[in-house]
């Protein structure tokens, strides 16, 4: 039985957490006052308008958003340069591509490996001269073999969706800086404002946000832009393997192309979608951390914790050849 003097010494414990919901309301009404301000900075520091690109590098565009996004860019004097753990799918996005005009390049390489990636990304872009790279290939914890203990599938997971991005991005920063121009995409997720269900995917996430924007911030006076993609729901392969028959505010992979496209023309820091799904997100988000504790307990009520040990059949969004599928 929960004591009268339990509860009140449980509020005075957690006075740090509402006094942080105090500073939120007074800092919201805060920030709609001098948002317009901040937006005029925007404008007026950071590059807003890059040309139209003429040759795009994306990993993880064998399926899902990065199929997407391949075919959206395709069109004459386009090349592409596509990367992706399975090659026939990769053949068919290649096939699609060329329906459109574009001129495809297509290669198989563990993202994980960092001097294959380098090597290729460097030959390809003294070739082709990069504009844009998109770092897309990512796994969830549920795309892994079932044989990994939850160690082994923490560590190889960071090691795809961390190391994997940043040997994506990396390769080309110095290229971009000399010529003052490019951008690099990298592909996060909403969950990365969450701390429940998934803890090495929200995580990794986490670090690619964050990663990313304040990268934006260094690389800004170069003329190289970073945008930040954090998606809710896609139908991808990778939201299939949640096994959920309808998911909330969802997007196919050729709405969320068009949605990337368009932030990726603008600059922009932060392309987030659905919209639903970003305000859901981020009112979660601004829960003090320890009544945040009590509302991810809520939460398991109506999303239970999946069994990892139980992997999908579908085929994952990642470019690491280790979980090629060869039938």
């Amino acid at each position: 039985m929960i004591l009268f003097e339990d509860v009140v010494k449980s509020f005075i414990d957690n006075t740090n957490d509402y006094l942080m919901i105090v500073v939120s309301f007074f800092g919201s009404l805060l920030l709609m006052l001098i948002g317009p301000f901040l937006n005029l900075i925007n404008i007026s520091k950071n590059k807003t308008k890059f040309g139209t690109p003429k040759t795009i590098v994306i990993t993880g565009s064998n399926s899902g958003m990065g199929r997407g996004i391949a075919i959206a860019y395709a069109k004459p004097g386009v090349t592409l340069g596509l990367i992706g753990r399975n090659i026939e799918r990769l053949q068919d996005v290649k096939k699609e591509c060329i329906k459109k005009g574009a001129n495809v390049i297509i290669e198989s390489i563990d993202i994980t490996n960092k001097e294959k990636m380098n090597e290729w990304l460097l030959s390809f872009d003294k070739k082709y001269t990069v504009d844009i790279v998109v770092a897309n290939a990512a796994v969830s914890e549920l795309m892994l073999p079932k044989e990994l203990s939850f160690n082994d599938r923490t560590y190889e997971l960071t090691n795809i969706n961390v190391m994997g991005m940043l040997n994506t991005a990396l390769p080309l920063i110095e290229e971009f800086e000399k010529r003052g121009n490019g951008q690099i995409v990298l592909v996060s997720s909403l969950t990365s404002y969450l701390n429940f269900v998934f803890p090495t995917y929200c995580g990794s996430k986490a670090y690619v946000t964050s990663f990313g924007l304040t990268l934006r911030n260094r690389l800004k006076e170069s003329g190289v832009g970073v945008s930040i993609v954090a998606p809710g729901f896609v139908e991808t392969p990778m939201s299939d393997s949640l096994k959920q028959e309808s998911l909330p505010f969802s997007v196919t992979s050729d709405q969320a192309a068009t949605i990337v496209l368009d932030g990726i023309s603008k600059n922009k820091a932060f392309i987030a979608f659905s919209l639903p799904t970003l305000l859901f997100t981020y009112f979660v988000n601004i829960i003090p951390p320890n009544l945040k504790d009590s509302w991810n307990y809520i939460s398991t009520f109506f999303f239970k914790h999946p069994e990892f040990n139980t992997p999908s059949n579908n085929n994952t969004n990642s470019s690491s050849s280790k979980f090629k599928k060869t039938n």
